[in-house]
């Protein structure tokens, strides 16, 4: 049996506000550089339920996984870009929202009466029963943990280090939570997660593994927690996922990385949204020195930019589609842009898309506000002044 690809509700994968306006002055010939991304930035910011996003909301319909998560990441970046201390404050606002609204925090029991470190959902199940998929918590604690590591990086920002820590604790007391879903092989070096089993969900057995991305979710946490911490245990686990998806990856005849949603199963391709967060793990990876190297982040560059068809992406990762049930997975090139220090060519499809696509729909979401500050972030390596004409 096998559990199906976790579709994000309505409200967590469009996450669309309408907005009756286009790119605030994107008329003419604009110069693309930080004060226009700062100007679209907030204008989007704000536009985004005045400016909360989805801080507010819990995660019974993934709002926190598939939406705050990206925002509270975005303010992060906007800060790496401009140095503006104003995205650290909207972070920190946000993020005290989404800490205090974990399942710990408010003694939140699960389908079995625990009350775990992450934040619970109930949009899966089959009765709307509380399950902590370790995934949701991986993504939801990133950010979190990223701004631990900033701070221990930036003297600038020791004034927050006691809520650095308090994220950092968060973390380090959610990787225990989860060590019954643990698999690790000696003779192969390889580790991943899986399902307990009897989590109230149809197609749910004992013998399933969590797909690359919920698995790889929390690796991200794990390997920034090596990056803060230094500690061993938290780079042998972070070495064993990355084993074992390395492991899975094979190379198409353009050089591309191709790979499937989950390992004991061929078919499907992983997906292009849910692969941005494996290709993400594997750039962290390479950034703390464990398994990845830059050749294989240039070879998921390829599979990026093989999957843009005319800016539109495919479905899958091998760049195909599935008519029967087919998703618009364009927005999703935004969470593979931590390629861009080593191709910056993510960067120019991504603010093609951005700068054209958003002026002709007025669509706004976390993930384009992630989108908009990751440009931002990477105008002086990469930036161009317009994007070529179509």
């Amino acid at each position: 049996m096998s559990i199906p690809r976790f579709p994000k509700t309505r409200a967590a994968v469009l996450l669309v506000v309408v907005l009756f306006f286009v790119l605030a002055g994107a008329t003419g010939a604009e110069v693309y550089d930080k004060k226009w991304f700062t100007s679209q930035f907030t204008t989007f910011d704000k536009a985004l339920n005045s400016g909360d996003g989805y801080s507010n909301m819990t995660n019974d319909k993934a709002s926190l996984t598939w939406g705050e998560n990206w925002l509270l990441e975005a303010y992060l970046d906007m800060y790496e870009a401009t140095g503006d201390k104003r995205y650290i404050q909207k972070f920190m606002v946000h993020s005290q929202r989404v800490a205090n609204n974990s399942d710990k925090n408010l003694q939140r029991k699960d389908y079995k009466g625990r009350t775990r470190m992450g934040w619970s959902n109930t949009s899966y199940s089959k009765n709307h029963e509380p399950i902590v998929f370790l995934g949701h918590t991986g993504m939801i604690l990133y950010p979190l943990v990223k701004f631990s590591l900033m701070v221990k990086n930036r003297p600038e920002l020791s004034e927050h280090q006691q809520m650095a820590n308090r994220y950092q604790q968060m973390a380090e007391s959610a990787i225990p939570d989860y060590e019954a879903q643990w698999r690790y092989d000696a003779k192969t070096g390889q580790g991943n997660y899986w399902l307990e089993g009897d989590e109230p969900m149809t197609g749910v057995s004992r013998s399933t593994p969590l797909p690359f991305n919920g698995s790889l979710a929390l690796g991200r946490v794990l390997v920034t927690l090596y990056r803060l911490t230094g500690k061993d245990m938290y780079r042998a686990k972070a070495t064993a996922l990355a084993t074992y998806f390395k492991t899975s990856l094979s190379v198409t005849k353009s050089g591309a990385y191709n790979w499937p949603y989950r390992k004991d199963l061929p078919k499907p391709p992983e997906d292009m949204s849910h692969g941005g967060t494996d290709v993400d793990f594997a750039v962290q990876a390479y950034r703390a020195g464990i398994v990845f190297s830059k050749a294989d982040l240039e070879k998921f560059s390829k599979t990026l930019l093989a999957a843009d068809k005319g800016g539109r992406l495919s479905m899958y990762v091998d760049g195909t589609d599935n008519q029967k049930a087919f998703a618009d997975y364009t927005f999703a090139r935004i969470v593979w842009l931590e390629l861009v220090p080593v191709d910056c060519r993510p960067y120019k499809t991504a603010l093609d898309f951005v700068a054209k696509k958003l002026k002709i729909s007025k669509v706004v979401s976390p993930m384009v506000l992630l989108g908009i500050a990751k440009l931002a972030k990477y105008n002086d390596l990469c930036g161009v002044k317009e994007p070529d004409k179509k």
